[in-house]
Protein backbone atom coordinates (compact mmCIF):
# COMPACT_ATOMS: atom_id res chain seq x y z
CA UNK A 1 0.00 0.00 0.00
CA UNK A 2 1.28 3.22 -0.68
CA UNK A 3 -0.01 6.94 -1.12
CA UNK A 4 -0.39 9.22 -4.00
CA UNK A 5 -1.74 13.00 -3.81
CA UNK A 6 -4.22 13.88 -6.45
CA UNK A 7 -5.39 17.31 -7.62
CA UNK A 8 -8.45 17.87 -9.15
CA UNK A 9 -9.69 21.32 -10.16
CA UNK A 10 -13.37 22.02 -9.20
CA UNK A 11 -15.45 25.57 -10.62
CA UNK A 12 -17.45 27.50 -7.91
CA UNK A 13 -18.93 30.01 -9.92
CA UNK A 14 -16.26 32.18 -11.56
CA UNK A 15 -13.47 30.88 -9.24
CA UNK A 16 -11.75 27.50 -10.03
CA UNK A 17 -10.72 25.87 -6.45
CA UNK A 18 -7.74 23.51 -6.29
CA UNK A 19 -8.88 20.09 -4.78
CA UNK A 20 -5.70 18.24 -3.10
CA UNK A 21 -6.27 14.47 -1.74
CA UNK A 22 -4.29 11.82 -0.46
CA UNK A 23 -5.47 8.20 -2.35
CA UNK A 24 -4.24 5.08 -1.00
CA UNK A 25 -3.35 2.43 -3.87
CA UNK A 26 -2.53 -1.22 -3.18
CA UNK A 27 0.43 -1.84 -5.86
CA UNK A 28 -0.90 -5.32 -7.45
CA UNK A 29 -4.30 -3.56 -7.91
CA UNK A 30 -2.52 -0.62 -9.57
CA UNK A 31 -1.23 -0.56 -13.47
CA UNK A 32 0.67 2.35 -15.44
CA UNK A 33 -0.63 2.73 -18.99
CA UNK A 34 2.30 3.82 -20.79
CA UNK A 35 0.50 5.08 -24.28
CA UNK A 36 1.90 5.74 -27.84
CA UNK A 37 5.66 7.40 -26.93
CA UNK A 38 6.23 6.40 -30.55
CA UNK A 39 9.85 6.50 -32.06
CA UNK A 40 9.03 9.00 -34.46
CA UNK A 41 6.00 11.68 -34.63
CA UNK A 42 4.68 12.69 -37.83
CA UNK A 43 4.24 16.25 -35.97
CA UNK A 44 7.66 18.30 -35.83
CA UNK A 45 6.99 19.64 -32.59
CA UNK A 46 5.22 16.90 -31.07
CA UNK A 47 9.14 14.09 -32.54
CA UNK A 48 11.43 17.05 -31.19
CA UNK A 49 9.99 16.43 -27.52
CA UNK A 50 9.74 12.67 -28.11
CA UNK A 51 13.23 11.73 -26.56
CA UNK A 52 12.57 13.80 -23.31
CA UNK A 53 9.46 13.14 -22.67
CA UNK A 54 10.44 9.31 -23.02
CA UNK A 55 13.60 9.20 -20.31
CA UNK A 56 11.05 11.27 -17.98
CA UNK A 57 8.49 8.35 -17.78
CA UNK A 58 11.38 5.42 -17.91
CA UNK A 59 12.80 7.03 -14.85
CA UNK A 60 9.63 7.07 -13.36
CA UNK A 61 8.53 3.75 -14.02
CA UNK A 62 11.70 2.17 -12.33
CA UNK A 63 9.57 3.50 -8.83
CA UNK A 64 6.24 2.47 -9.63
CA UNK A 65 7.96 -1.22 -10.48
CA UNK A 66 9.96 -1.12 -7.40
CA UNK A 67 5.98 -0.25 -5.65
CA UNK A 68 5.08 -3.71 -7.21
CA UNK A 69 2.50 -1.88 -9.68
CA UNK A 70 2.69 -3.38 -13.38
CA UNK A 71 3.72 -1.75 -16.43
CA UNK A 72 1.75 -1.90 -19.55
CA UNK A 73 3.54 -0.70 -22.49
CA UNK A 74 1.07 0.41 -25.67
CA UNK A 75 2.13 1.27 -28.56
CA UNK A 76 -0.56 1.33 -31.07
CA UNK A 77 -0.55 0.67 -34.29
CA UNK A 78 2.66 -1.01 -34.05
CA UNK A 79 2.04 -4.07 -32.05
CA UNK A 80 3.19 -6.30 -34.25
CA UNK A 81 7.26 -5.03 -34.10
CA UNK A 82 6.74 -7.02 -30.17
CA UNK A 83 4.84 -10.27 -31.54
CA UNK A 84 7.91 -12.25 -30.21
CA UNK A 85 8.47 -10.24 -27.05
CA UNK A 86 7.44 -12.25 -23.99
CA UNK A 87 6.09 -8.93 -22.47
CA UNK A 88 3.21 -9.63 -25.17
CA UNK A 89 2.85 -13.38 -25.44
CA UNK A 90 2.13 -12.95 -21.38
CA UNK A 91 -0.55 -10.91 -23.06
CA UNK A 92 -2.32 -13.62 -25.12
CA UNK A 93 -2.18 -16.13 -22.44
CA UNK A 94 -4.71 -14.55 -20.22
CA UNK A 95 -8.07 -16.24 -21.19
CA UNK A 96 -10.62 -13.77 -22.06
CA UNK A 97 -13.20 -12.08 -19.84
CA UNK A 98 -16.19 -12.62 -21.36
CA UNK A 99 -18.89 -9.47 -21.32
CA UNK A 100 -20.87 -7.45 -24.20
CA UNK A 101 -18.46 -6.33 -27.08
CA UNK A 102 -19.82 -2.40 -26.21
CA UNK A 103 -17.27 -2.85 -23.04
CA UNK A 104 -14.60 -3.02 -25.70
CA UNK A 105 -15.34 -1.28 -29.07
CA UNK A 106 -18.85 1.06 -27.51
CA UNK A 107 -19.12 4.90 -28.00
CA UNK A 108 -17.85 6.32 -24.75
CA UNK A 109 -14.82 7.90 -26.42
CA UNK A 110 -16.39 10.89 -28.59
CA UNK A 111 -14.91 13.76 -26.56
CA UNK A 112 -17.44 15.84 -28.65
CA UNK A 113 -20.04 14.82 -25.93
CA UNK A 114 -18.04 15.87 -23.30
CA UNK A 115 -16.64 19.07 -24.11
CA UNK A 116 -16.04 21.00 -27.74
CA UNK A 117 -13.00 22.92 -26.59
CA UNK A 118 -10.74 19.93 -26.17
CA UNK A 119 -11.52 18.78 -30.03
CA UNK A 120 -11.41 22.64 -31.33
CA UNK A 121 -7.55 22.79 -30.08
CA UNK A 122 -6.55 19.50 -31.40
CA UNK A 123 -3.67 19.79 -33.90
CA UNK A 124 -0.39 20.64 -34.90
CA UNK A 125 1.09 23.62 -34.32
CA UNK A 126 4.05 23.68 -36.54
CA UNK A 127 3.22 26.52 -39.70
CA UNK A 128 3.15 25.23 -42.14
CA UNK A 129 1.06 22.50 -40.87
CA UNK A 130 2.82 19.33 -41.41
CA UNK A 131 1.71 16.23 -42.82
CA UNK A 132 -0.08 13.73 -41.23
CA UNK A 133 0.93 10.29 -41.53
CA UNK A 134 1.87 7.22 -39.58
CA UNK A 135 5.76 8.02 -38.79
CA UNK A 136 6.22 5.21 -36.24
CA UNK A 137 7.45 1.69 -36.21
CA UNK A 138 7.36 1.06 -32.37
CA UNK A 139 7.62 2.66 -28.78
CA UNK A 140 10.63 5.18 -28.37
CA UNK A 141 13.95 3.40 -27.57
CA UNK A 142 14.80 5.24 -24.33
CA UNK A 143 11.91 3.47 -22.33
CA UNK A 144 13.01 -0.11 -21.15
CA UNK A 145 10.54 -2.84 -21.16
CA UNK A 146 11.62 -4.46 -18.13
CA UNK A 147 11.08 -8.59 -18.27
CA UNK A 148 8.27 -8.01 -16.28
CA UNK A 149 6.10 -5.64 -17.98
CA UNK A 150 3.68 -6.09 -20.50
CA UNK A 151 2.68 -5.19 -24.46
CA UNK A 152 -0.81 -4.88 -25.25
CA UNK A 153 -3.30 -2.63 -27.41
CA UNK A 154 -6.25 -4.47 -28.00
CA UNK A 155 -8.93 -3.43 -26.03
CA UNK A 156 -10.55 -6.58 -25.47
CA UNK A 157 -6.64 -8.21 -24.48
CA UNK A 158 -6.30 -5.27 -21.79
CA UNK A 159 -9.65 -5.46 -20.72
CA UNK A 160 -9.46 -9.22 -20.24
CA UNK A 161 -6.04 -8.32 -18.50
CA UNK A 162 -7.25 -5.74 -16.08
CA UNK A 163 -10.34 -8.14 -15.01
CA UNK A 164 -8.15 -11.40 -14.75
CA UNK A 165 -5.86 -9.83 -12.07
CA UNK A 166 -8.23 -7.36 -10.25
CA UNK A 167 -7.13 -4.35 -11.09
CA UNK A 168 -8.30 -1.34 -9.89
CA UNK A 169 -6.04 1.54 -10.59
CA UNK A 170 -4.94 3.06 -13.97
CA UNK A 171 -1.59 5.70 -14.44
CA UNK A 172 -1.57 7.17 -17.50
CA UNK A 173 1.57 8.20 -19.05
CA UNK A 174 2.59 9.10 -22.65
CA UNK A 175 1.22 11.24 -25.53
CA UNK A 176 -1.14 12.87 -25.96
CA UNK A 177 -3.07 13.71 -23.03
CA UNK A 178 -5.83 15.67 -24.56
CA UNK A 179 -5.75 12.90 -27.93
CA UNK A 180 -4.70 9.56 -27.01
CA UNK A 181 -4.79 8.98 -23.54
CA UNK A 182 -8.54 10.53 -23.48
CA UNK A 183 -10.24 9.16 -26.19
CA UNK A 184 -8.27 5.54 -27.04
CA UNK A 185 -10.92 2.52 -26.27
CA UNK A 186 -8.68 2.07 -23.48
CA UNK A 187 -8.19 5.77 -22.68
CA UNK A 188 -9.52 7.93 -19.55
CA UNK A 189 -12.52 8.90 -20.80
CA UNK A 190 -13.57 5.11 -21.78
CA UNK A 191 -12.03 3.49 -18.33
CA UNK A 192 -13.41 5.83 -15.97
CA UNK A 193 -16.83 5.13 -17.18
CA UNK A 194 -16.33 1.57 -16.60
CA UNK A 195 -15.78 2.45 -13.03
CA UNK A 196 -11.72 2.16 -13.03
CA UNK A 197 -10.00 4.51 -10.58
CA UNK A 198 -8.16 6.66 -13.55
CA UNK A 199 -5.43 9.25 -12.63
CA UNK A 200 -3.25 11.28 -15.20
CA UNK A 201 0.55 11.46 -14.43
CA UNK A 202 0.47 15.27 -15.89
CA UNK A 203 4.44 15.48 -15.83
CA UNK A 204 4.76 12.50 -17.55
CA UNK A 205 1.98 13.77 -20.36
CA UNK A 206 2.40 15.99 -23.18
CA UNK A 207 -0.55 17.94 -25.11
CA UNK A 208 -0.84 18.18 -28.91
CA UNK A 209 -2.85 21.67 -29.71
CA UNK A 210 -2.61 23.67 -32.91
CA UNK A 211 -1.99 27.14 -31.39
CA UNK A 212 1.04 28.37 -33.40
CA UNK A 213 4.14 28.22 -32.20
CA UNK A 214 4.84 31.98 -32.62
CA UNK A 215 2.64 32.32 -29.38
CA UNK A 216 4.29 30.91 -26.57
CA UNK A 217 2.13 33.08 -24.55
CA UNK A 218 -0.92 31.53 -25.57
CA UNK A 219 -0.01 28.04 -26.42
CA UNK A 220 1.02 28.41 -22.72
CA UNK A 221 -2.49 29.38 -21.57
CA UNK A 222 -4.46 26.87 -23.67
CA UNK A 223 -2.26 23.88 -22.60
CA UNK A 224 -2.79 24.39 -19.03
CA UNK A 225 -6.53 25.21 -19.75
CA UNK A 226 -6.60 21.58 -21.78
CA UNK A 227 -4.98 19.88 -18.65
CA UNK A 228 -7.55 22.34 -16.33
CA UNK A 229 -10.39 20.39 -18.33
CA UNK A 230 -9.52 17.10 -18.14
CA UNK A 231 -8.82 17.49 -14.54
CA UNK A 232 -12.13 18.89 -13.86
CA UNK A 233 -14.58 16.98 -16.20
CA UNK A 234 -12.42 12.88 -15.96
CA UNK A 235 -10.02 12.27 -13.83
CA UNK A 236 -7.74 14.03 -11.44
CA UNK A 237 -3.83 13.80 -11.58
CA UNK A 238 -1.02 12.48 -9.20
CA UNK A 239 1.45 14.84 -8.01
CA UNK A 240 3.07 13.37 -5.59
CA UNK A 241 3.91 9.44 -4.28
CA UNK A 242 4.52 8.98 -0.56
CA UNK A 243 7.23 6.59 0.04
CA UNK A 244 5.64 3.41 2.31
CA UNK A 245 6.00 3.97 5.84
Amino acid sequence: MFKVKTITNQIDGERINREERWAELEGTETIVFVMDVWDKHWCKDANGKLATLASEINSSLKGWRAKGVKIMHMPNDCIHFYDEYEQRKRVLQEPPFKTSRLIYYGNGVNILKHGFFLHKTEGCPCRPRCNNHRAWEKQHPNIEIAPADLIATDPKEIFSYLKNQQVKNIIYMGAHANICLLKRPMGILKLTQLGFNCFLDKDRTDILYNTPLVDPGKRKEIKEKIYDFIERKFCPRIEFVKEDS
